[in-house]
């Protein structure tokens, strides 16, 4: 099982979808719970605009009442006085009571009161003038009497009374110790509000001290309005939460309170649950959607990737990305490593194969280092100088074949050109003895390239295939070794002319020889060339090596690389004569 990483992408891109989901989760449950907010504010400020036509409603209906019975009374009515006046034996007095009884019960249906009522405390008569919804027995007498009796009655004005457990709104109009007026109860005066709705909102009158007004009951308690710490605060009333709300009468001292049940917002409030659930559930889904994505085209394309490259730092170049559906970024990154991965394995083969280059360099080095003929040509001549009474030249050869073979045994990847051009004097005097009168050597070197650093044999190897190939017995040879300097783009070059006065190439081996580049790759083929040239190529990188013939003479090889001073620790091992 693979350890969990906290810095990996994984981690990283789950843990910004799970701040994402949250953040959106709760966005969208603020957003509910402000829309609630908003739905409640909304349902009370609904209410409240209904209250206040339904306050209208009825201060227009009890003005209609109180205008009539203005216009009735005050405006003179014979047939109340006629009442007040005429014997009650008397037919005078009951056509006025007749048509006082006609104009009062058809107004009582016309307007919203339950009865009419006259009250003549000097003749103690009371007539009451019933509505056809209520009962003809029904009478008002004792609560009539008792109210114009009582220390401070109220007329002209609308007030609250309570009989028989049941609360009446009163009107009276008091004109020259006659009292008339309409009663209507709480239940008749709600009932003639013209309700649409069809809530379950219930309709009450309230007190300033918050008790809501009910016939037959005890009264309910809330909160006055002006001491409710939020309009929206909840009552539990009768095992139902409602929310009450109150709108202030003008006729009475009294609101007009409406419970708005907790349903009439839970309603709508599931609503914004159920929308909540199905924006949450598609928010969910869309989140393991993206995560699903995101999985697929990003984090296992990234996995991918990082394994290779660990198999890579494990040393596997054989590792390599397979090709699948991915983004065109990855698809790019994909097809890089594996190149950056095949170019690193074919730059490791090549470097095993230059190291196996350098290894059969070094042993052909160490082959021409000694070559045998040259060392038993060299012992054959001196045994032989000794045999014709020549002991000094035997001794001179001897010593100047000891000096090849410790320069050429104990030299190393790089030597000063000084040391080469002394070796090469040597091998010229060696050969010299071998070949008397045949060989005359021209050196041209200025002294201030001495201290230039070249490879071992570099120039030797050219003379002494000079001398093995061009050299006759008799026959006098030139071999001249000229070393100039130029300056190319801001380095300064050293060249190498080496050329004989013998016989010079054919046509078809210059040709053979300046494809270098060609057989350089072959192995017994010119080694003494190959040797100089790669060696050559691996301390300077920059080498030229030409072959030609030099008009008017034989055989040229010219040659050229950068000019470097040997290190200064390194000591000079002679001088060019």
């Amino acid at each position: 099982m693979k350890k969990w990483s906290f810095h990996s992408l994984k981690t990283y891109s789950t843990v910004l979808l799970l701040v994402l989901m949250l953040l959106f989760t709760s966005l969208i449950g603020y957003n509910n719970y402000a829309a609630f907010r908003l739905l409640r504010r909304n349902v009370y400020a609904n209410t409240m605009d209904t209250l206040t036509l339904y306050q209208k409603s009825l201060n227009e209906r009890l003005s209609q009442t109180e205008t009539y019975l203005r216009s009735a009374i005050l405006n003179g009515n014979t047939n109340l006085s006629t009442l007040q006046t005429a014997s009650r034996t008397s037919t005078s007095w009951y056509t006025a009571y007749y048509r006082l009884a006609q104009d009062f019960r058809t107004s009582a249906a016309t307007y919203t009161s339950d009865c009419f009522f006259c009250y003549l405390p000097e003749r103690e008569e009371y007539f009451q003038f019933n509505s056809a919804t209520q009962p003809v027995s029904w009478t008002m007498k004792d609560t009539v009497i008792s109210y114009v009796d009582s220390p401070d009655p109220v007329y002209n004005s609308w007030s609250l009374v309570t009989a028989e457990d049941r609360c009446y709104f009163f009107f009276v109009l008091s004109l020259r110790n006659t009292y008339t007026g309409s009663i209507v109860s709480m239940e008749t005066l709600l009932n003639s509000i013209p309700r649409s709705d069809l809530t379950e909102s219930r309709l009450y009158f309230s007190t300033e001290e918050g008790e809501l007004l009910r016939d037959f009951r005890e009264p309910l308690r809330i909160s006055p309005p002006d001491a409710r710490k939020s309009p929206y605060e909840y009552y539990k009333i009768e095992d139902q939460t409602v929310l009450p709300v109150s709108y202030p009468l003008e006729f009475i001292s009294l609101f007009l309170t409406m419970l708005v049940p907790e349903s009439e917002f839970s309603g709508q409030y599931s609503h914004l649950t159920n929308v909540l659930l199905i924006v949450s559930s598609c928010f969910l889904f869309i989140w393991l959607i993206i995560l699903s994505f995101i999985n697929r085209f990003i984090l296992k394309p990234v996995a991918t990737l990082t394994g290779a490259i660990k198999s890579l730092q494990e040393g596997d170049l054989d590792t390599r990305i397979p090709k699948q559906k991915q983004p065109e970024e990855f698809h790019r990154m994909t097809r890089a490593f594996n190149s950056m991965v095949g170019e690193i394995k074919d730059l490791k083969i090549d470097v095993y194969e230059r190291k196996l280059q350098r290894e059969r360099l070094e042993t052909q080095y160490l082959k021409q280092q000694i070559t045998p003929h040259f060392m038993i040509n060299c012992l054959n001549t001196a045994y032989q100088l000794t045999e014709t009474n020549h002991p000094d030249l035997a001794r001179k050869m001897l010593r100047d074949l000891s000096s090849h073979l410790r320069y050429t045994l104990s030299s190393g990847q790089t030597v000063r050109l000084s040391e080469e051009l002394n070796l090469l004097r040597n091998y010229i005097d060696l050969s010299c003895i071998r070949y008397p009168g045949s060989i005359s050597y021209f050196p041209e070197c200025p002294e201030e390239f001495f201290d230039a650093t070249i490879v071992p044999l570099m120039i030797l190897n050219f003379v002494e295939n000079t001398i093995k190939y061009e050299v006759v017995m008799g026959e006098m040879l030139e071999i001249h070794v000229e070393i100039t300097s130029t300056a190319a783009e801001g380095e300064q070059l050293l060249h190498f002319s080496i050329w004989d006065t013998g016989n010079g190439f054919s046509e078809e081996k210059l040709k053979e020889l300046n494809g270098i580049d060609t057989y350089a790759q072959q192995e017994n083929y010119h080694i003494g060339i190959i040797n100089v040239y790669l060696r050559a190529k691996q301390v300077f990188r920059s080498v030229e090596l030409t072959f030609s013939n030099r008009p008017g003479a034989g055989a040229q090889i010219s040659m050229t690389i950068p000019y470097r001073p040997f290190p200064p620790a390194v000591k000079e091992g002679g001088v060019c004569q």
